[in-house]
């Protein structure tokens, strides 16, 4: 009655653990011994303790990752909120924190741990958090897509730009200029003089096989007015 406020917790809900005898509830524990003195129940009540913090913590950080979600602030509260629980999860959360030793918190302890439910709320809070984590990853994903898109179509205006500037410079060429060239380099490979019309102006290497030209003819009249002269002894 004291527990419960009715007749509904009967003998049958209570528990034989070692020498003690016990029924974990919702709003609270019940635990009679047959020795005299404190101890055993000082045990248990903090085993019962230790149940109602791990309860309360998991229940909290499941309702903070839901708001989290539901109010548009997981980007920012997500990452400090995983490390967070994450490191509680690994640092105080034990699934059997008795002693293998102990005869009576061991098994009092499993049913305080069944009856508050706390298995099925750590692996809620374990799978909460692998989700909240693929929401992150999608985001950041996203985030990455959308930022490489922009660059793409920056990068893809700079190219246009470019060529339309390189367009630009190619038209400022005259077609005088593009006859020229082309005349000129075609003398040099073919070695034919540059027609006296054509608006190309000869260049040094268009002079140089000419004047080699006549440099070895020179040489040529040389040697041949030399052999006159040795033939005729007048």
């Amino acid at each position: 009655m004291f527990l419960r406020g009715s007749t509904t917790l009967t003998e049958d809900c209570y528990q034989d653990i070692g020498r003690l005898k016990a029924a974990v509830d919702a709003k609270g524990m019940v635990v009679f011994s047959s020795e005299p003195g404190g101890e055993r129940a000082g045990r248990a009540l903090a085993a019962y303790m230790l149940g109602l913090a791990y309860h309360r913590v998991l229940e909290e950080a499941i309702n903070d990752l839901a708001e989290t979600c539901r109010n548009g602030s997981l980007e920012i509260r997500a990452e400090p909120m995983h490390a967070e629980i994450s490191r509680f999860l690994a640092s105080y959360y034990f699934e059997a924190p008795a002693r293998v030793a102990t005869t009576e918190v061991g098994p009092l302890y499993v049913a305080i741990r069944d009856r508050l439910l706390l298995g099925p709320l750590c692996r809620e809070l374990v799978d909460q958090l692998s989700r909240i984590a693929e929401i992150s990853r999608m985001q950041r994903t996203a985030a990455e897509s959308a930022f490489e898109t922009k660059l793409q179509k920056r990068l893809a205006i700079f190219g246009v730009l470019i060529g339309l500037l390189g367009l630009a410079q190619l038209t400022q060429t005259t077609p005088s200029q593009v006859q020229s060239f082309a005349v000129g380099w075609k003398s040099f490979f073919t070695g034919s003089p540059v027609p006296s019309g054509s608006p190309a102006t000869p260049t040094s290497e268009a002079k140089e096989p000419g004047g080699h030209t006549k440099l070895e003819q020179t040489r040529s009249r040389r040697s041949r007015h030399d052999a006159y002269e040795q033939a005729d002894p007048h």
